[in-house]
C-alpha cells in the first residue's frame, strides 16, 4: 500500500505514513509547520482565538485540529483537509499551495468585507501562540513552546470547567440533578 499525498481525488487511499512524508517541490518536504502557522492565523482572523472555540464550528475532531496546529503529523485524508479548507473559508487548493511553499487564498464565496479584512501580522490580536510562532527562536524550540502553551491552556480550561460545574451544582444542593433528586426523579 503506497502512501498518498493530499490532493488526490481518491479519498479511499490510506493516511500518509508519518515516517514517509509527502514531497512537493521536486523532492522537498511539504511544509506542515507553515500550514500550522496559517491555520492558527486564519482561525484567529475568523474570530476564534482558541482551538476550543473553533471546534464549535468545524467538523474536525479536537485531536485532528490539535495535530494540524502543532504540525504533529505530516499527512491526513483528503476529506479532512477539504473540510479544514472549507471551515477556514479558504479556496480549494489552498492547503496544497501552503504545503508547496505558497499562500492560501480566500474562497470566492467569502463576504467581500471579510476578504478586505485579511489581517497582516501587525493586525492580528496579541495571541500568545502567534507571539511564540513569530519569536526569533529555533523552529524546534518554538514548536515545543507552542505545545507546552496549548497543553497548559487545556489544563486550565479543564480546571475552570470543573470549578464552574461545582459552583453551578452548589446552587442546587450539591448534586447535578438539583433538589436532591436522582436521575430518574424519584428522590431516592
Amino acid at each position: 500500500m503506497s502512501p498518498f499525498c493530499w490532493g488526490s481525488d481518491d479519498m479511499t487511499r490510506p493516511l500518509l505514513d508519518v515516517a514517509d512524508p509527502c514531497l512537493f517541490n521536486e523532492g522537498m518536504p511539504a511544509d506542515w509547520e507553515q500550514l500550522a502557522h496559517h491555520v492558527i492565523r486564519r482561525r484567529i482572523q475568523l474570530g476564534y482565538p482558541t482551538r476550543q472555540a473553533f471546534l464549535t464550528v468545524t467538523r474536525l475532531k479536537a485531536r485532528t485540529l490539535g495535530d494540524i496546529e502543532t504540525a504533529r503529523k505530516t499527512g491526513y485524508h483528503a476529506a479532512t483537509l477539504n473540510a479544514l479548507e472549507h471551515d477556514l473559508q479558504w479556496a480549494a487548493g489552498s492547503i496544497a499551495a501552503i504545503l508547496d511553499g505558497g499562500e492560501p487564498r480566500i474562497a470566492a464565496s467569502t463576504p467581500p468585507a471579510e476578504q478586505a479584512a485579511r489581517a497582516t501580522d501587525d493586525d492580528l490580536p496579541d495571541d500568545p501562540i502567534l507571539r511564540l510562532i513569530g519569536a526569533n527562536l529555533p523552529e524546534d524550540r518554538k514548536k515545543a513552546l507552542v505545545r507546552q502553551l496549548l497543553d497548559e491552556q487545556q489544563r486550565f480550561a479543564q480546571r475552570r470547567a470543573d470549578e464552574l460545574l461545582r459552583e453551578a451544582y452548589g446552587h442546587h444542593q450539591a448534586t447535578p440533578f438539583g433538589g436532591g433528586e436522582t436521575p430518574t426523579g424519584t428522590g431516592r
